[in-house]
């Protein structure tokens, strides 16, 4: 058990390399960031029989803005600390039907079939991964699209929202150059497991595919219809079940 638990964390250190009270302000500085998710949110049939599972949801910018028009949002992430953000937001704005669920895609349960109870069969009408599928290599990725695939009704929809692979590096030193100032300003010091945190980042990341490639694997994992949209340094795909 102890084992276990140290493994999770290790796992939530090294994909959560952005402190949450920061996360917001961060993403929102990043040219585009903005359109894409509003792009996303605009692809999904917002009804009030629809439930939506948001995987990578940080503090729920998308989670929130779906909320208002659906039945029910289940909002994934493996990062405690982004999740009690969105539950913050959410209690302040008195949104009752989010489930917060902490969880990490590269978790035993996700890429095995008929473990998760998250994931049962024909549960979601809409899945979103916004900017989390990049965390894993392109063999787990098609694993995870085919458990989510499972996981939707007949005429679900995914839509997934990523960084261009030749942009990855050029946003992450973006972002880091943001966070840097920020930290600076609000505690006047670089502490040593923000340097660390940002140390192991560049081992693990990125895998982030093109539109083609997008589409491709997407049909590989079974979905139908797939297209892709470039918006500036980012790429938006979408598929039905």
């Amino acid at each position: 058990m102890r084992l276990a638990k140290l493994t999770d964390e290790i796992i939530e250190n090294m994909f959560s390399i952005y402190n949450a009270r920061y996360f917001d302000k961060i993403a929102l500085s990043i040219p585009g960031y903005r359109e894409i998710t509003d792009k996303l949110v605009q692809q999904i049939e917002k009804k009030p029989y629809c439930t939506v599972l948001d995987m990578g949801a940080g503090t729920g910018r998308i989670a929130l803005k779906l909320a208002d028009g659906v039945f029910k949002v289940v909002a994934l992430d493996n990062s405690e600390e982004m999740l009690g953000r969105l539950s913050e937001k959410a209690r302040r704005r008195r949104v009752d039907n989010i489930q917060i669920v902490k969880k990490d895609i590269t978790s035993w349960e996700l890429l095995w079939p008929n473990t998760d109870l998250i994931l049962g069969d024909g549960v979601f009408t809409s899945v979103i991964c916004s900017f989390v599928l990049h965390h894993l290599r392109d063999k787990w990725k098609k694993v995870v699209l085919g458990q989510l695939r499972k996981s939707m009704k007949p005429d679900g929809q995914i839509i997934i929202a990523d960084v261009r692979p030749e942009k990855a590096w050029q946003i992450r030193k973006q972002v880091n150059v943001i966070y840097w100032k920020l930290i600076h300003e609000k505690e006047n010091k670089y502490p040593g497991w923000l340097i660390a945190k940002n140390a192991l980042s560049y081992l693990f990341f990125e895998h982030s595919l093109s539109a083609d490639a997008w589409k491709e694997l997407l049909r590989e994992a079974g979905y139908k219809n797939a297209k892709c949209e470039i918006c500036g340094d980012f790429v938006l795909a979408w598929a039905n079940n």
